[in-house]
């Protein structure tokens, strides 16, 4: 019953007030606190390394899509080699049709023969696809792998550059406001 009178009340009998509650400020309190304490521990430096560490992954998986770039192309051209084959094969029957006099056999073999003609022509379009993919990916892996040898050869001195950048001092100066300022 008191259950039952405390919810018969309603919200006009205890007015909200705009001001943060308690629970609220502590809430702030703690999450200001818990944040500040991740920045403190997060490390600039690792963080640079880590993203060249990425880099390289990114780079390795790259070369595996550039393999399968490659097969798919050896695949189109093997395709073709056959599709060329079958329309040689559609031309000589279209031939051995018309020397045994059957026309309407001879129109039949050349109407296959266009059928495969029309895919010989979209199979070339698709290795000329295949192979600008390829020259283009391994090209951006070349120059990718050149920034990261670049970048893993000076780790170190972004590393440091980062970690003077959060204490906010300029690179190559000797005091960061801590021991040798006192």
């Amino acid at each position: 019953a008191r259950g039952a009178l405390l919810l018969s009340v309603g919200a006009d009998a205890f007015p909200m007030s705009n001001k943060p509650g308690l629970f609220s400020r502590i809430k702030n309190s703690i999450s200001s606190a818990l944040n500040d304490a991740v920045d403190a521990v997060s490390d600039p430096g690792q963080e640079v390394a880590l993203m060249i560490d990425d880099l390289g992954t990114q780079i390795q998986e790259s070369e595996k899509d550039l393999k399968q770039a490659i097969v798919d192309r050896k695949m189109l051209e093997r395709k073709i080699t056959e599709l060329e084959a079958a329309e040689k094969q559609w031309v000589g029957k279209a031939e051995q049709a018309l020397r045994l006099g059957d026309e309407e056999l001879a129109r039949a073999a050349l109407a296959r023969k266009g059928d495969y003609s029309l895919q010989l022509v979209d199979a070339r379009a698709g290795l000329q696809q295949q192979i600008e993919l390829a020259d283009t990916m391994a090209r951006q892996i070349k120059e990718a792998k050149a920034k990261h040898k670049s970048l893993n050869l000076r780790r170190g001195s972004l590393m440091a550059q980062a970690r003077a950048a959060k204490k906010g001092m300029a690179p190559g100066t000797l005091g960061d406001g801590g021991t040798l300022s006192r």
